[in-house]
Order: C-alpha cells, then sequence, then structure tokens
C-alpha cells in the first residue's frame, strides 16, 4: 500500500506497506486506509495554517491522483511540497531515531496511525522520500514501539472570532485574539448557534490540547458558548477585586499575607 503525497512527477513521498502481500484492496477495510488518509492530511494542514495563517482551509487541498487495483496504492497531491517535505523527514527522523518529544501531535497521531495499521495488518511501513532516487527515511514495524509526547489537556476558554461553521461533521472555524487559526470540533447545536455569530467575538468553552513545545492550541473542543464583553483595565481589575476579596477579608495585612504564602520577604 502506497500513501502518496506528490508535487508533479519528480518529487514525492510515499508510506509503503510491505512485507505482506495479502495487503490488498480486497483485504483492507476502507475505514482502516481513511484513518491514515486523514491523519495524514491533518498533519499538513496543521503545518501549512502555522506557517501561512491567512490560508484558508479549502486552500489546502490534498487531493487523488489515482488507486491503483493489484495493490492498495493511494496517490494524493498537495501544493505545499516544501512544508510536507519538511514534516515528513521531520517525522521520519523522529521513528528513526525513537524520539518523539519534538514530534507535533498531528504528526504522533499519523505516525501512530500508520503503526495501528502495520501491527493489524502484519506488515512494515516505509516512509520513502522519491526525487530522482528513492531514499528511506524510516521504517515502522509491528514491533514499534511510540511514547506519546508531553500533552497538555484541560478545561479553557477561548476568545476568539467566528469566521465560519458547519459541515457534515460540525467544524467551527476560529480566528483567536492573537491572530491564530483553529479548527475545532463542535456538536450540531454548537455549530448553529455559531452560525448566527459569524465574524463577531466570543468566549468558547471547552476541552483544549497544547502543544508543549510552543504552549500553542493544537486541538480543542468547543463544549458550550459565552458571550465575550471588552471591558477596560480598570474594570477588569474592579471585578477581579469583587470575586476574590472575600477569601482575604479576615486577613489584617493582606500584602504581608501575600508575600509569605511565596515565600518572599
Amino acid at each position: 500500500m502506497n500513501a502518496i503525497l506528490t508535487e508533479g512527477n519528480q518529487e514525492y513521498f510515499e508510506v509503503n506497506f510491505t512485507q505482506n502481500r495479502n495487503v490488498r484492496p480486497e483485504n483492507v477495510k476502507a475505514g482502516d486506509i481513511a484513518d491514515i488518509l486523514k491523519t495524514i492530511e491533518s498533519m499538513v494542514e496543521s503545518q501549512v495554517f502555522q506557517q501561512y495563517p491567512e490560508i484558508k482551509r479549502e486552500q489546502v487541498v490534498i487531493g487523488f491522483t489515482s488507486i491503483r487495483p493489484s495493490s492498495v496504492d493511494l496517490q494524493f497531491s498537495s501544493p505545499y511540497k516544501d512544508i510536507a517535505k519538511s514534516i515528513f523527514q521531520e517525522l521520519g527522523q523522529a521513528i528513526k531515531d525513537n524520539d518523539y518529544s519534538n514530534l507535533p501531535t498531528p504528526s504522533y497521531r499519523a505516525c501512530n496511525a500508520v503503526l495501528l495499521f502495520a501491527k493489524k495488518y502484519r506488515c512494515n511501513a516505509e516512509f520513502v522520500h522519491q526525487n530522482k532516487g528513492k531514499t528511506v527515511l524510516a521504517t515502522i514495524t509491528p514491533e514499534t514501539k511510540i511514547e506519546r509526547p508531553s500533552v497538555l489537556k484541560g478545561e479553557t476558554v477561548v476568545y476568539a472570532k467566528v469566521i465560519r461553521t458547519g459541515g457534515k461533521e460540525p467544524k467551527v472555524e476560529i480566528e483567536t485574539i492573537d491572530g491564530r487559526t483553529l479548527f475545532c470540533d463542535a456538536s450540531y447545536e454548537i455549530a448553529k448557534t455559531l452560525g448566527s455569530k459569524l465574524y463577531q467575538t466570543v468566549g468558547l468553552i471547552g476541552i483544549a490540547e497544547w502543544d508543549s513545545r510552543l504552549n500553542n492550541i493544537v486541538e480543542f473542543s468547543v463544549k458550550d458558548v459565552t458571550e465575550y464583553v471588552k471591558i477596560s483595565l480598570k474594570e477588569a481589575i474592579h471585578k477581579l477585586a469583587e470575586v476574590s476579596g472575600k477569601y482575604y477579608a479576615d486577613i489584617d495585612d493582606v500584602d504581608k499575607y501575600i508575600s509569605e504564602t511565596r515565600g518572599s520577604s
């Protein structure tokens, strides 16, 4: 099985599944192939959006160019060849070194999807760079161990502008107040609610996953929506005092208490 990311006829990348002749279209579940393609697509998308935040989702096209009947050879193309090259080389190096600590979460997921396929179908997976010659970047076998990199996950509130929402499996595109683009999972009800708030800034309550290297949110699932009200710094401090004031009501010297709590003199 070859999952190929190609640009023209000279240079492309493959995930070659070898060592098992039974890995053929009639013997492989479509869902297993879809899992690999979806994670590879997400892997490329995430890096494109980080480097080119102005790009819209529909511009990052990863389209099929051929499917061969003799084996499960899936060929698809993308206009972002240089980004794809960097991603596959980084992923290949991580596999070769057995060190996934610096691998972005989407790349880790693609790698893990390939491993699950290799285990299920008892085959090897070769990450290949083809450019006037074949270079095997790394090989995954059913015995390969992939440890999940350090990931921070928890509930948070993200304040962002709603760019678009919808789809068969609801997704919400948002632009955070620091200019980053995120594609978030959401229920049909939340997607419908946010559809009436296009180009408005709202507060999104949900579960976030942060890249531990960059401290950036890489995954966000929206659970609820709250209004965003812009207030002055003076008002914000006043509201904070209202909330926290009761905790210091019985303390005579608040400055001294805080200092001692922090362990400073």
